[in-house]
């Protein structure tokens, strides 16, 4: 069965910033089962809910409640149509639940029909209710599958599909590129591409759209040669990739081949799915008549079909598209409906939208408190959004930043503070217009407080992501160079030493080449969670770009700062990687410079510790090189005591033991 299913979930999710959708465009004889059925008439069902899921839903039911098919195994696999059939409608806890009964009739999780049911199950496990038995399900059929099978390809696809559900991307990562990496050969194709497509999803969400639209084009690359009724499916998956990173040109190009695709298929749910990116689009682009129009072809064709989820994403379109309209009674009542649930059914990432819109159209229309009680509820949405989506970066965002980059993000960061500052602002004098128009007294002062904290809480949140590395939630360079500038000014005032040292991780490129920019993002975070634990509370680690560190150390000398340098050096050869990477080997080099003999800028010291470290990398890496000037201004007793921790005298290095 569809091997688009379990991503039509996760793309749903991708394309319009919740559950966006891989459409199912069956019309060809071949199968596309993670495990292929050899049964014809199952082959047939399978093309049959690429074009009326509906119909075959209906057919399936009445099928299995006539009791003409008695063998388990072939009612088990009835039960996998109808999980595909109810899932391309959206009835995501009947798909759950067909899954579930077709499980309890075949027992044996080497059967290619269990395993494409637990495939079936994970693709449509959202809630956190329903993901704990799908993974226990998945892993214990994984555990007996033959080394290197194609049903340990499909199982491994299925637990990454959960780990991304679950917002463990790293996690998701692994075992998706170990199913990919499997699947090597013609035989191994469908798996293969499968993987492929919820990798694109993967890289998309980590931001890395380069390897999402690579892999995204092998996937286009198969359909033409091996399945033509399913490039409409890559085609949207493209357009949705171009919609994020915001060429809409590309992205309507790419969703109008798929809609055309859709229209000779006849499918109705590919073609509104279609209609709603692109509506989404050309609303971003303020072709709001056009975008009207789409947006009201995918509202009839979603609620005809009963699919409540992509209904609210295509509602709160039309509730844009009223805003800038200024028909804001209209934008209120779609979205009333959208939040007929109390959000409980809206991705949180999503449900902050909703929020604001409809703060905007309360405040349009006069209504005071509502308006203050959803700009709360959007404050609070945003920042839990903010939080899940920056922790799921961090978890597995390639090493990306080199210094001129870095400083550039910051720039960008600076904009989108003042920007942001910009509209809460407005939001505030519209606010603090209606109230005073309306209310008097205490009521007016108590309401201005709390906006004055909320615009404060926000600010201050913003300026966190402009000091901070989005990977190893370090210090992020300019934050850095202001504490070490504030550490020289004390340690100067007061003539205490301080240290400053740089720090590198040893051929970090071939990591990366070698095990990918997984392990090389993990090796990032491992060894600024190892500098944390070693450093004191009154040091700073930064990341200073790309795998280079600045490292600070007031009123520490020269011999002090070296063992707590070497303490980082020594603990970071002990980081390991999932078992695929048991060969990684992890080392640094390092360069200290101190300021002693009075040194005019610490510029200066930093560009001492520099040359420190160049001489480390030359000497052979893996090693702390203490700045000749350093050592020769040092007094007496630090030299000692640097002699007897291992510096060897000619060349400045530690000696490692």
């Amino acid at each position: 069965m569809s091997p688009a299913l379990p991503l039509r979930r996760s793309l749903r999710r991708f394309a319009s910033g919740a559950l966006s959708t891989l459409l199912a465009f069956a019309a060809m004889e071949a199968s596309g089962a993670c495990m292929v059925s050899t049964d014809a008439v199952m082959r047939a069902y399978d093309r049959q809910v690429g074009r009326d899921p509906a119909a075959v839903v209906s057919e399936i039911s009445t099928r299995l409640t006539s009791g003409q098919d008695t063998d388990p195994l072939q009612r088990a696999a009835l039960y996998g149509v109808l999980a595909e059939a109810y899932a391309s409608l959206e009835r995501y806890a009947e798909t759950r639940e067909a899954a579930n009964k077709g499980l309890a009739l075949v027992s044996d999780p080497l059967n290619p029909v269990y395993v494409n049911l637990l495939h079936y199950g994970a693709s449509n496990s959202f809630d956190e209710e329903t993901r704990p038995l799908a993974f226990s399900q998945t892993q214990a059929a994984l555990d007996v599958q033959p080394a290197g099978s194609s049903a340990q390809a499909c199982l491994l696809t299925a637990l990454g599909i959960l780990e991304h559900f679950s917002g463990r991307t790293d996690q998701a990562s692994i075992y998706l590129t170990r199913a990919y990496r499997m699947s090597e050969g013609d035989e191994r194709a469908p798996q293969r591409i499968i993987a492929a497509e919820v990798l694109s999803i993967v890289m998309r969400d980590l931001h890395d759209f380069s390897q999402a639209l690579a892999l995204n084009k092998e996937v286009i690359g198969w359909y033409e040669q091996n399945a033509p009724f399913r490039i409409a499916v890559a085609h949207f998956m493209r357009g949705a990739i171009f919609r994020e990173i915001g060429s809409h040109a590309e992205a309507l190009k790419e969703l109008e081949i798929s809609r055309e695709l859709g229209v000779e298929a006849n499918d109705a749910m590919g073609i509104a799915y279609a209609d709603q990116l692109m509506c989404a689009s050309n609303v971003d682009l303020g072709a709001l008549a056009v975008a009207r129009r789409q947006c009201g072809n995918a509202l009839r064709t979603f609620t005809e079909a009963g699919s409540i989820d992509p209904r609210k994403k295509v509602l709160t379109n039309l509730a844009e598209i009223d805003l800038l309209e200024h028909t804001p009674a209209a934008a209120l009542a779609r979205l009333n409906q959208v939040l007929d649930q109390q959000g409980r059914d809206i991705a949180p990432f999503r449900l902050a939208k909703v929020y604001e819109l409809r703060a905007q159209a309360n405040t349009q229309l006069g209504h005071a408190d509502a308006a203050l009680a959803d700009y709360q509820a959007y404050m609070d949405r945003y920042k839990t959004s903010t939080d899940a989506e920056r922790a799921r970066e961090a978890a597995a965002l390639r090493a990306r930043f080199e210094t001129d980059r870095e400083i550039e993000r910051n720039a960008f960061l600076q904009r989108e503070l003042q920007s942001k500052n910009e509209k809460l602002q407005a939001q505030s004098a519209r606010l603090r217009w209606m109230i005073v128009s309306g209310l008097a007294g205490t009521a007016v002062i108590a309401l201005l407080t709390y906006l004055l904290v909320t615009a404060k809480r926000k600010r201050a949140l913003l300026a966190q992501l402009a000091q901070q590395d989005d990977l190893t939630a370090l210090p992020n360079r300019r934050r850095t160079l202001q504490l070490a500038t504030e550490a020289f000014d004390v340690t100067r005032a007061y003539r205490q030493p301080l240290t400053i040292g740089i720090l590198d991780l040893d051929h970090f490129k071939q990591i990366n080449d070698r095990f990918g920019h997984a392990t090389g993002d993990f090796v990032l975070q491992e060894f600024s969670r190892i500098g944390r634990e070693v450093i004191r509370e009154t040091d700073v680690l930064g990341r200073w770009g790309g795998e280079e560190f600045l490292i600070v150390l007031p009123n520490t000398t020269l011999d002090v700062a070296l063992g707590i340098v070497d303490r980082i050096r020594e603990a970071s050869t002990r980081i390991k990687g999932a078992a695929a990477t048991v060969e990684l080997k992890v080392s640094l080099s390092a360069g200290l410079a101190t300021n002693e003999g009075d040194p005019v800028r610490l510029e200066e010291i930093i560009a001492s510790a520099d040359t420190a470290l160049y001489e480390a990398k030359k000497s052979g890496r893996d090693v702390v090189r203490v700045s000749q000037e350093s050592y020769d201004v040092a007094s007496t007793g630090i030299r000692k005591r640097l002699r007897h921790a291992g510096i060897d005298l000619k060349t400045g290095s530690h000696r490692k033991t």
